[in-house]
């Protein structure tokens, strides 16, 4: 995917996020988990049975949800809980260096549903300041281990796909006739 087509949109829908959830996280970190749905499966997320029971469009017609017009396209979910981070200051930080950081890697990144939750409590004793500096450096500094993780495994998966794509150079056999 080249630069100018990589785009990070926003994840919406319950169904999508506990979906996203639900499976094994990518990566961790102390305060982080990592959740990954791939392309292949966004189709199936994004389009539950309450997005088409009881519906009042034809059988032919796909679901209006924009992201499945965009199959190439990062959704970026975040789930910062008022339990682990009390102050509102405290979510909208963490919240504005995850987004920072997805959006400076989102070319590395592979498409699908991304989710990034917060697992562990934000220390208040530790950083007394709701939006302090020493915060900032510190979720700065351990999003940027957590996307290091998620980089990795998606530059590892990007690569076994080309491999399992491409089939092994074969050289061509030349058999050289005696005159």
């Amino acid at each position: 995917m080249d630069a100018g087509a990589a785009v990070l949109t926003a994840l919406c829908g319950a169904e999508s996020f506990s979906a996203a959830m639900a499976t094994r996280p990518w990566a961790r970190s102390p305060h982080f988990f990592v959740h990954y749905v791939p392309v292949e499966n966004h189709q199936t997320v994004l389009t539950s049975p309450a997005h088409t029971a009881l519906s009042t469009k034809l059988s032919t017609e796909l679901p209006t949800d924009s992201s499945l017009e965009s199959l190439g396209v990062q959704k970026l979910g975040m789930v910062v809980p008022k339990r682990h981070a009390r102050r509102a200051v405290t979510r909208v930080l963490l919240r504005r260096q995850i987004r920072a950081a997805m959006a400076q890697h989102r070319c590395e990144l592979l498409p699908g549903i991304w989710v990034v939750r917060l697992r562990a409590p934000v220390d208040r004793q530790a950083f007394v300041s709701a939006s302090s500096e020493s915060l900032r450096i510190a979720v700065k500094a351990e999003v940027a281990t957590l996307l290091g993780d998620v980089l990795r495994r998606c530059r590892s998966t990007r690569h076994a796909a080309q491999a399992h794509a491409q089939p092994a150079f074969q050289q061509p056999s030349t058999v050289l006739s005696a005159p």
